[in-house]
């Protein structure tokens, strides 16, 4: 894994500087290539080939392409020997994307699967060519605006130029205070956007032009428990490949288990980390550790050599305000403290590159509100509308099973209540109809089916909640994320089967589930689905942290911002959410995180 960094324009000075400011994304090597009316940066993680001679920017032997490369490409191997007419001096996959651009041009990104944000510069052509991978896994941002180009992995690098405003976004602030995130392909900040998982994006002669790589249809076929299984454990095994230390997240549930399980068939002395919560018997230490002590036991059960931490209060503060500087972007979800904590001491452990349980939920149907989708198409194929209405008004969860509208069933979900937002933003509230009914049109169907929710959070919450955290904070430190459940071949498979075979009325995950039901210990599938939370609610009780959040959630704090919120109003949720009066954490968890994240970037408001 790698920092990637570049624009139109030659300045070495400001590619220096812009490899600086991403450095922790590369600490063993920083290179640019300034020439032909490019700048392009790279800061190096080796962890194929760690030889200089696979160092970056890469020049091709004709000279004509020149390439920066952030991710790991799984089947480089096999394109190698596809490439064979082609002299290589190095092993390591970097080489291969210059040798297969140089013979495929734009197909070559559509014949890999690996992690990736690429851009290559044609000297002949003069055109730079960015494209980043299917699902989204690294991030590769960009501006153009007023004959200015230039892109990067992390935000912060761009920012740093000085070339760019630090103007708020509205229409996505409108979208943050909604889902606690930001989809799509725009940011916070405006005119920096995202490069689309799956896209290339083509510069010439000041133009954009964006091109989909993935639009091929698959042919479809059957899909059975045999066929989930091995295509995962191929996935974990081309995955494993590393010159250097490698190492397993392990969460305690089902997704990072069959990781597990599937490397300790492969290696030996398998290095297993997972991250709880030191609190005390009154703070539900056992509750919010249930995970914790299941991964050390899944550990025992494997053999494999477990390192737990547990994070104590006074590191919370510190690593809160770490990860809001490396997140770029706010995400109001609390885990982004046992993340980066998390990452920063494996790292010290010796370990540069993990394997990940990410993405296994929304490939598989594991969330809990796909079961519901199920349960309301069951209801609503046998009671009529007159049943439903009379039944909403006997119990509240009929109420909940006859959402009217897509966005409605969807919300109900993901979307904090239009009331809570208004409240917390008083004068400066915004309607959210804009808003919903752009997501509405983007996202969903006309009726949201599990399907349909699986579809919708894979294209949002995946790539820009989830998937967005773990690169930003594990690369914080310099330790690469590897995503099996997001290999290519497994989200094939995992596409072609049904809906029904991964979720029902009772039970989620039902085909990985079976997969793996006798290679795994039976204690992990009688476990409830918990999702791995933090006790955010808690720590805001916390004497320290409470007096900290009063800070930050009132007036003065970033005076530029003062005029979005109603500080009143925010005073009075923390204080109820402190007494107990009132659970208020998770908004206001969204406006502490985005008051840090906007006093860190010096965010501009314009009315």
């Amino acid at each position: 894994m790698c920092g990637i960094n570049g624009f139109i324009g030659e300045d070495a000075k400001k590619i220096e500087i812009m490899n600086a400011t991403v450095s922790h994304r590369g600490p063993d090597a920083m290179g640019a290539y300034v020439s032909g009316g490019v700048s392009l940066g790279h800061t190096r993680l080796s962890i194929i080939d760690t030889s200089k001679e696979a160092d970056q920017p890469m020049v091709d032997e004709a000279k004509r392409f020149v390439i920066i490369f952030n991710g790991e490409i799984y089947n480089f191997k096999a394109l190698k020997a596809e490439l064979a007419p082609h002299h290589f001096k190095t092993s390591s996959d970097t080489e291969v994307l210059l040798a297969g651009y140089n013979e495929w041009g734009n197909a070559l990104f559509r014949k890999l699967n690996g992690i990736f944000a690429i851009a290559i510069f044609d000297t002949q052509e003069k055109t730079l060519t960015l494209a980043r991978d299917k699902m989204g896994v690294k991030p590769l941002y960009y501006f153009h605006n007023e004959g200015t180009f230039m892109f990067s992995s992390e935000i912060k690098a761009l920012i740093a130029t000085g070339d760019i405003s630090r103007t708020l976004h509205m229409e996505s602030f409108d979208a943050y205070m909604r889902l606690l995130y930001v989809p799509g392909n725009e940011t916070l900040f405006k005119n920096i956007l995202r490069i689309p998982p799956g896209s290339c994006v083509k510069y010439e002669d000041g133009n954009l032009i964006t091109v989909d790589f993935t639009k091929e249809q698959e042919i479809r076929k059957k899909v059975n428990k045999n066929d989930v299984r091995n295509v995962i454990d191929e996935a974990i095994e081309r995955q494993l490949v590393s010159d250097r230390p490698l190492g397993i997240y392990l969460s305690g549930g089902i997704d990072s288990s069959v990781v597990l399980d599937a490397v300790s068939k492969i290696r030996d002395n398998v290095k297993t980390f997972s991250i709880g919560f030191d609190l005390e018997e009154s703070e539900q230490r056992a509750k919010f550790n249930k995970d914790f002590d299941l991964a050390a036991t899944t550990a025992e059960f494997y053999g494999a050599d477990h390192t737990g931490f547990l994070i104590k209060k006074s590191e919370v503060l510190p690593a809160l305000e770490q990860a809001v500087r490396h997140l770029d972007e706010p995400i109001a979800n609390p885990t982004i403290i046992p993340m980066i904590l998390l990452a920063e001491r494996v790292k010290e452990q010796g370990i540069d590159a993990v394997l990940g349980g990410d993405g296994a939920d929304e490939m598989f149907g594991g969330y809990i509100r796909y079961r519901w989708a199920k349960v309301r198409d069951v209801y609503w194929f046998f009671t009529s509308k007159v049943l439903r209405n009379f039944f909403e008004h006997v119990h509240p969860v009929f109420k909940k099973l006859n959402d009217k509208t897509a966005i409605d069933q969807y919300g109900r979900f993901m979307f904090q209540k239009e009331s809570v937002v208004k409240t917390v933003m008083g004068d400066a509230y915004r309607s959210g109809t804009k808003f919903k009914e752009q997501f509405r049109d983007n996202y969903l169907e006309r009726y949201v089916t599990a399907k349909n929710m699986m579809q919708a959070d894979t294209k949002t919450w995946l790539v820009n909640e989830s998937l967005l955290r773990s690169d930003k904070l594990s690369m914080a430190h310099g330790l690469e994320l590897r995503v099996p459940f997001l290999d290519n071949e497994v989200v094939d498979v995992a596409t072609h089967a049904h809906t029904y075979q991964k979720v029902g009325l009772f039970s989620t995950k039902k085909i990985l589930k079976k997969a793996f039901r006798d290679r795994l210990p039976a204690y992990l599938f009688k476990q409830p689905k918990r999702g791995w939370f933090s006790p955010g609610a808690k720590w805001l009780r916390d004497p320290e942290i409470y007096e900290y959040a009063k800070t930050v959630l009132k007036e003065g704090y970033h005076p530029a911002t003062d005029g979005l919120f109603n500080w009143v109003a925010v005073q009075i949720m923390l204080d109820e959410h402190v007494d107990g009066t009132k659970y208020n954490a998770t908004m206001l968890w969204a406006v502490l995180v985005f008051r840090m994240w906007a006093k860190e970037f010096n965010i501009i408001y314009e009315k």
